[in-house]
């Protein structure tokens, strides 16, 4: 099958934000800024036809755990927790999304969405990942193990798992 991993665009969003919300109600103005800015992560697999999969990963910076938050959700729970393996005053990405078709699981969509992130991030100089998945997704908890990224916390946040990994340019 033939399939491009493209940099998401406007016309992404209304898809993009009901996979990512498909429960609830959106923060689409987060989700829009996370898409649209171009100094975050957001990627698409898609053929001709349709969406097969994306990642929306978003780039923070570590600051010392005694930091403020700065508005930014979750981001003196990341200083606390990245405290001693990134180094203050350095970014990091935070995937905030991996999604892909049912019909198109185990088929390493995942796996080259997630490897194109940590080409894109090497590029950019950021080279540390976190990633958080529900215990009870094994294929993705399979598929950080098989990329060597490092579980950091159980329980962040209830019934989820925390993976870190740092990248080598």
């Amino acid at each position: 099958m033939k399939y491009t991993i493209r940099k998401a665009n406007s016309s992404d969003l209304t898809f993009l934000i009901s996979r990512c919300f498909p429960d609830g109600e959106p923060d689409e103005g987060f989700i829009n800024n996370i898409i649209l800015d171009e100094s975050n992560v957001s990627l698409v697999c898609a053929n001709k036809k349709q969406i097969l999969g994306f990642v929306i990963g978003r780039i923070l910076t570590k600051y010392p755990s005694s930091s403020p938050d700065n508005g930014i959700w979750m981001q003196a729970t990341y200083n606390e927790l990245l405290e001693g393996i990134v180094p203050n005053n350095h970014a990091f990405c935070e995937i905030y999304n991996l999604w892909v078709a049912n019909e198109y699981r185990q088929k390493g969509f995942a796996l080259k969405l997630k490897q194109t992130v940590e080409s894109y991030l090497i590029d950019k100089e950021v080279y540390y990942i976190i990633a958080s998945t529900k215990k009870m997704n094994s294929p993705v908890i399979q598929l950080n193990k098989r990329l060597k990224y490092s579980v950091i916390k159980q329980n962040l946040v209830p019934g989820y798992v925390c993976f870190f990994k740092e990248l080598s340019n």
